[in-house]
C-alpha cells in the first residue's frame, strides 16, 4: 500500500524514507539535500528507514512523538508533538483508500 496522507496532510510521492532518532523524533525526507542535512547534523545511516515502516515506528515510539518534514521544508509539522489521534491513509493496489486511525488516549 502507498501512504498518501497523514491526518489532513498529503504525502508527496517523492518521500520514500524518514529519519527516526530511536525515541520520538521523526523527519520525512523530502530530498537528497534534506537527507544530507540530517547526516551533517549528527544523524547516521542507520537512523533512516523506508516510508513503509513509518506507521509502525510512529506507533511504537515515545509519547513525545511527532512527524515533521526535513529542514528543506522548514521542519513543517505533519503530526504535532503528543498528538492523541493520528490517521494514516493509504492507497491499495485496487485504488481504494484505507485509513488506519491510531488513538493514544
Amino acid at each position: 500500500m502507498k501512504l498518501i496522507k497523514i491526518g489532513t496532510k498529503k504525502i508527496d510521492d517523492k518521500i520514500k524514507e524518514f529519519a527516526f532518532d530511536g525515541c520520538h523524533k521523526i523527519y520525512l525526507i523530502t530530498s537528497e539535500e534534506g537527507r544530507a542535512d540530517l547526516l551533517n547534523n549528527g544523524w547516521v545511516e542507520t537512523d533512516f528507514r523506508p516510508i513503509d515502516e513509518l506507521e509502525e515506528t510512529f506507533y511504537n515510539s515515545c509519547g513525545l512523538r511527532f512527524i515533521n518534514l526535513d529542514r528543506t521544508k522548514d521542519f513543517a509539522t505533519i503530526v504535532p508533538q503528543c498528538a492523541s489521534t493520528v490517521t494514516f491513509t493509504y492507497l491499495d493496489s485496487y485504488g481504494c483508500k484505507i485509513k488506519h486511525q491510531l488513538n493514544f488516549n
